[in-house]
């Protein structure tokens, strides 16, 4: 019994009782001192737990704070080169979830070495809430400076940084709410920091600057190989230089976990309180209690394990499965479902619930084996398997996102497939553990070994330094190059055509016709009719008129691609905004390219009959869009030739003055050919 071994304990150690509960105090103190470190997935968490608090151990929790700057002095810390240098940290909330929590550690590490750092949350919970208090109070006692994240300010400070750093892609929107017109000066140092996996999240409007800023960091390959691709093929641009660094655990945590007699304390505390024994296996999934964390599937699996060592017969100690991250408080209807399938199967002596917490070294402690069962693309790096493995627990993951990064297939853990495909296997890896005792502790310690080699907080601030002197570096670059527009472009894809939209957007500070109407003309030149509209349009959402040389373009697009039916839709608009004479150009070019000179000739009459000068207008603005272009000086030819037929019905001095008007302007037409070293066969 647990509460046997703890009194038999004491007993040879009566003298040593003092210290035992000085220990305990300082193994749970040093959890909460950590509690800033996210337990859960650093993808998509939404925990509002409050921090279990002891009053007596704040002391405690003071002196080991201010401990760790002499633990770090000892060796030069990669980010030194960051002193002095002031970094804005943009979150999109301050919460206990895991972004919020990962920038908070980066601040903590850029204040560690002297730099100046700002801090700015976009969607504050009320200012009475608790936790916001807390945590902005927490920056505070380390140097960081709170700042409102929008007003004067806040444009201020991001103008003034050497770094900003956008903390998840939901903060995206900031740049245009805050920055407006300026967020061009601050998009060559904006390093974007990205922890989501879902699909809903690849929003325009939430990362149409993605492009042109410094770079991405992101948590693992997995995920930044699935942001490449899903912004190329969603949205149709293209990631900046994007890095990928691993987290790390605490020096916190790894003091708990090296710590033998305290885990041993924690566990039996623990066991306790769940009412199991010493010896049963404990299987644990630790995350916030939601579909997409495969809690549901874990049970599954655990009850078709029981299942295959009640028929077999096997002689293994009592099996037990622990869901960390209950919320019965929100009475969410996917918990209510696994709850009832547990009294359904009657396993309700061998499953327990335990309210959603950051506190989770205790757990850690007090488990066998530890299950990540996240579905679908799984974690984006998932920090609560390196801290399981920290505490020599082998891992039982999804072969999927960050997961497969981290855990050793055979190794340090045993991998299995997402969704209900994973069940079965997940039960037979349940049972495997749970028989073979060697196994399990061999892929434990193994486990511990690659968090020494590659998961610890140093290892994550020499990675986060690499990507900063290299984000620095290249603001420098791009911060001292002046944005051109190109005087002749071409883009030979939509993802191209869209990437000079976006820069061209962000980087002309005032947007007018002329420039709106160089764009089109530049796609219609190289027939990309599809974007010369996509312009066109962009250019009536940002309420720009047109001018009449924006329909001249727009029509020599519609007569390349030899479309009536957009003719008359740029026609249309033309009439409706006031641009007649050009309308009526761009609809004769429009008929007599698409093979229809009757149209044509008749369009022409009507252009007579309103008094418009025809020849002359159609000649300027088709000259206007391509002065070398032999076929329109054939295409007003033919219609000059055509006007003849009309002129008959026309008689006196009316017909005379018409007919030396069309003689000038046969004339003009001639000397315009001349002079293009375009001589007419006689």
């Amino acid at each position: 019994m647990a509460k046997q071994a703890a009194v038999g304990w004491g007993h040879h150690h009566l003298q040593n009782r003092w210290l035992l509960a000085l220990l305990l105090m300082l193994s749970v103190s040093t959890v909460i001192a950590f509690f800033m470190r996210a337990a859960f997935d650093s993808c998509d968490r939404n925990v509002s737990a409050a921090v279990d608090g002891i009053a007596s151990a704040r002391h405690v929790i003071q002196a080991a704070e201010k401990r760790a700057p002499q633990i770090a002095a000892a060796k030069p810390s990669p980010l030194s080169f960051m002193k002095s240098k002031v970094v804005l940290l943009v979150s999109h909330e301050l919460s206990l979830s895991g972004g919020p929590l990962l920038l908070m550690e980066l601040a903590f590490l850029l204040r560690s070495v002297g730099a100046e750092v700002y801090w700015m949350t976009i969607t504050k919970a009320s200012e009475t809430d608790e936790v916001t208090y807390s945590l902005e109070h927490k920056m505070l006692d380390r140097g960081v400076q709170v700042s409102p994240a929008r007003g004067k300010e806040a444009l201020d400070t991001a103008l003034r940084a050497d770094l900003v750093v956008l903390n998840t892609a939901v903060a995206g929107k900031w740049l245009d709410v805050v920055l407006k017109e300026d967020v061009h000066r601050v998009l060559p140092k904006v390093l974007w920091w990205i922890h989501e996996m879902r699909g809903h999240y690849f929003k325009l409007d939430y990362v149409k600057h993605l492009p042109f800023v410094a770079g991405a960091m992101i948590d693992s390959h997995v995920t930044a190989e699935y942001w490449k691709n899903r912004t190329q093929e969603r949205l149709k641009i293209k990631m900046p230089d994007t890095y990928v660094v691993h987290l790390g655990n605490s020096k916190e945590l790894m003091q708990v976990a090296e710590d033998s007699v305290a885990k041993r304390v924690l566990r039996e505390h623990v066991r306790e309180s769940l009412g199991v024994l010493n010896e049963d296996l404990l299987f644990a999934l630790i995350n916030s209690v939601s579909r997409g964390k495969g809690q549901d599937l874990f049970l599954r699996s655990f009850y078709e394990a029981l299942q295959l060592i009640k028929e077999k017969k096997m002689q293994v100690p009592p099996l037990h499965a622990v869901i960390v991250g209950s919320d019965m408080s929100a009475q969410t209807k996917f918990e209510m479902e696994i709850r009832d399938y547990v009294l359904q199967k009657r396993i309700q002596d061998r499953v327990h619930f335990v309210n959603k917490t950051l506190t989770v070294a205790p757990y850690l402690a007090a488990i066998d084996v530890l299950v990540q069962n996240s579905q679908a693309r799984g974690e984006c790096f998932g920090r609560i398997t390196i801290e399981a493995m920290a505490f020599q627990l082998p891992v039982l993951g999804t072969a999927a996102g960050g997961t497969t990064e981290i855990v050793v297939n055979g190794t340090t853990g045993v991998l299995h497939p997402v969704g209900k495909a994973g069940v079965t296997p997940l039960a037979k890896n349940i049972v495997k553990l749970a028989t073979h005792v060697e196994r399990r502790l061999t892929m434990g310690k193994r486990g511990y070994e690659r968090v020494k080699e590659r998961f610890l907080e140093p290892h994550m601030a020499e990675r986060i330094a690499g990507v900063l002197k290299e984000v620095l570096r290249k603001s420098k670059i791009k911060s001292a190059q002046p944005f051109r527009i190109p005087t002749h472009f071409c883009c030979t894809s939509l993802t191209q055509h869209q990437q000079f939209m976006l820069a061209f957007s962000v980087k002309v500070k005032y947007l007018n016709p002329f420039l709106w109407t160089a764009l089109i003309r530049g796609y219609c030149v190289q027939g990309l009719v599809r974007e010369s509209i996509f312009v066109y349009n962009s250019m009536r959402k940002e309420n720009n008129l047109p001018v009449p040389f924006t329909f001249s373009a727009l029509s020599k697009a519609s007569s390349t691609v030899l479309d009536v039916n957009l003719g008359r839709q740029i026609h249309a608009q033309a009439i409706l905004i006031g641009g007649d004479m050009v309308a009526w150009t761009a609809m004769v070019a429009g008929y007599a390219q698409n093979a229809k000179p009757r149209e044509a000739l008749e369009l022409f009459k009507r252009m007579q009959n309103e008094g418009v000068k025809a020849a002359e207008i159609a000649a300027n603005h088709l000259f206007e869009l391509e002065p070398n272009a032999i076929g329109n000086y054939i295409l007003l030819s033919n219609i000059y030739a055509s006007v003849g037929a009309v002129e008959l019905c026309f008689n006196g001095k009316e017909a005379d003055e018409r007919e030396r008007s069309e003689k000038k302007s046969r004339m003009l037409l001639v000397g315009r050919l001349s002079f293009r070293s375009y001589l007419p066969e006689t």
